[in-house]
């Protein structure tokens, strides 16, 4: 009789143990990066038409993560949505937004082995003109598109720059403004020209973006504040990182970009 109330305990504890052990499995296989997908269908509705993103949250300065400690996101123009970071190496997503402040973007490919797709099917890449967003007509050749992660955040002409960028980083208020504590850390987003302190005058920069898939989109970066769009009106205490943008898509083997 001892010898089966052992037998049935032991029994007992082992399917304990194996239902424990499925659990784990289940909800490691949860978080596990997928690598093969099938994506839904998307249609092209989306094409030719000029897209408006207000705030769209990285995090904000009440989030307890550091700003410049923050995991990228993924964005897919075709949708306007972010994707979950498990599709990294998928092309569900178009654009990542990474680095200090998730304020360096790069493209979905997967033949570089510093971008966040690499191994993925991702043929993406990313460029920037210093050229208003409606007068970008032509679409760059392909060799001109980077594939690396991160390739184009703070412009050179401000801190933490050191080539062309989309926005400029003012750490001491100095560059555009006069210092006051008020007008230190603001990060104006080169939508519009920008007068500097020294009398030069930053063009607008236009960023342009070949997706996962072979799709072009053109990109006018407005706003890194949430509900500001003006830049006189950005300042140390403004509630950020919230992007707005307004972008084009095009299809793959597009030669210019039109809205229809």
């Amino acid at each position: 009789m001892y010898q089966k109330r052992n037998f049935v305990e032991k029994v007992k504890l082992a399917a304990a143990l194996v239902l424990s052990l499925s659990l784990v499995l289940v909800s490691c296989s949860k978080d596990k990066e997928i690598i093969e997908d099938e994506e839904p269908p998307v249609g092209t509705e989306h094409y030719y038409k000029l897209h408006r993103i207000n705030n769209l949250p990285t995090g904000s300065e009440e989030s307890s993560v550091s700003l410049d400690n923050r995991p990228p996101i993924y964005l897919n123009f075709a949708t306007g949505t972010l994707v979950d970071a498990r599709y990294a190496k998928t092309s569900r997503w178009d654009m990542a937004l990474g680095g200090m402040f998730n304020c360096y973007f790069s493209g979905n490919n997967g033949t570089n082995g510093t971008n966040l797709g690499f191994m993925g099917p991702g043929v993406g890449g990313i460029y920037i003109v210093d050229k208003p967003f409606d007068e970008v007509i032509e679409i760059p050749s392909d060799n001109l598109f980077q594939t690396a992660a991160d390739v184009y955040g703070s412009d050179a002409a401000g801190n933490f720059g050191d080539r062309i960028g989309w926005f400029l980083y003012d750490f001491d208020g100095v560059i555009v403004s006069d210092g006051r504590p008020e007008k230190q850390h603001v990060a104006y987003a080169l939508a519009e020209p920008l007068t500097l302190t020294n009398g030069k005058v930053l063009s607008p920069r236009t960023v342009i973006v070949r997706t996962a898939k072979g799709d072009y989109v053109k990109i006018k970066m407005i706003s890194c504040y949430k509900d500001i769009y003006t830049q006189a009106d950005w300042y140390i205490n403004s509630p950020f990182i919230y992007f707005t943008f307004e972008y084009v898509v095009v299809p793959k083997g597009s030669n210019r970009f039109e809205i229809k």
